[in-house]
């Protein structure tokens, strides 16, 4: 099911700040019998380079993203969930800030783990989310005390609008132990 919805406060996280010109379009609470969250339709600038033989050229195109939102249960603090690159693994060796589970090696080695407080946050992220999202692609998640919002990497796209939903009700199930 869906139904418009009031937009949530999802201006408080970084994945939103650090973008350029975030506009919120609209909200829609998205629900099946066991769970809901909210999907935010959000578009920011995406500014680029190119080079030609008259020189450098600024261009800005604007994108049109989803988020989805949850309010949850109990207070993850402030921790981000990202795919990791190489420059973070990179980064790793000379500094680890990121909170890494041995005990789900598939996990690290995809995702980028950071939070304020490591151990809190490490216990709260039950095995059954671990192993859950270990098998997504490009999922990206952000902690705000009781609330989080996540997305997956590209525009708006019809399979990945889906997957979204689907993504959105199982953390939603997970997260709040539903």
């Amino acid at each position: 099911n869906i139904t418009d919805t009031a937009l949530p406060e999802i201006n408080i996280f970084n994945f939103i700040t650090s973008k350029q010109n975030p506009t919120y379009f609209n909200a829609w609470k998205v629900s099946d019998s066991k769970s809901f969250f909210e999907l935010c339709l959000v578009s920011y600038e995406i500014v680029y380079y190119t080079a030609s033989r008259t020189g450098g050229h600024k261009h800005t195109d604007s994108h049109l993203y989803f988020f989805g939102h949850l309010n949850l249960t109990k207070d993850f603090g402030n921790a981000l969930i990202r795919p990791e690159t190489l420059g973070d693994k990179i980064t790793e060796l000379f500094d680890s800030v990121e909170i890494d589970f041995k005990t789900y090696p598939k996990f690290s080695r995809k995702y980028f783990v950071l939070a304020e407080n490591k151990d809190d946050f490490a216990f709260l992220l039950k095995p059954e989310l671990i192993k859950y999202i270990q098998n997504i692609e490009g999922l990206q998640i952000e902690f705000s005390n009781n609330n989080c919002i996540f997305r997956l990497e590209k525009a708006v796209d019809e399979r990945e609008s889906m997957q979204l939903c689907e993504i959105g009700l199982t953390l939603n199930r997970l997260l709040n132990n539903l």
